[in-house]
């Protein structure tokens, strides 16, 4: 993280989502919007959004290989403009890949950040997907809470 970063995570309240073992610091006027067993969703200013999905995989589903799949999508996507960044990123050790749409074309459009990381939890082989995401108008606002909060997530081990 950068100073500023982890100066909004330093400053940010913890929270869980303990029935898939991960937590988060959200900076103040993050609010709940819905939690269920694999979906975690919270609202914050300028209409911004921060939702985490998880999907179960099988026992074989090959994690390495869908990661690298994932980067190399992301790379491609870069060249045609549709991302403007993409690398390998592990948080709080999930490795997976981290990449951010660039500016949508509508003056209105929603832009997107995520990561998406494959782990294994209590036994279950697990793709976790985190998006942040507000409007075109209002993404930069958030250039430092949503990295912010992206990185300040912790896992169960």
């Amino acid at each position: 993280m950068t100073a500023a970063q982890q100066a909004i995570a330093d400053g940010a309240t913890e929270t869980k989502w303990d029935e898939q073992g991960l937590s988060w610091k959200l900076p103040a006027g993050w609010k709940k919007t819905e939690v269920k067993k694999q979906t975690f969703n919270y609202s914050g200013p300028d209409n911004a959004f921060f939702g985490v999905n998880i999907s179960e995989m099988s026992s074989d589903f090959p994690m390495d290989s869908s990661r690298q799949a994932e980067l190399d999508q992301a790379l491609e996507q870069i060249k045609s403009g549709h991302y403007s960044k993409a690398r390998m990123l592990e948080i709080d050790g999930i490795p997976g890949v981290e990449f951010m749409e660039g500016p949508p074309e509508e003056k209105d459009g929603i832009r997107r950040y995520q990561w998406i990381g494959y782990r294994n939890y209590l036994g279950q082989n697990e793709m976790v997907n985190v998006m942040l995401s507000t409007s075109k108008a209002n993404f930069d606002k958030h250039s430092d809470d949503f990295p912010a909060i992206m990185y300040s997530m912790k896992s169960t081990k």
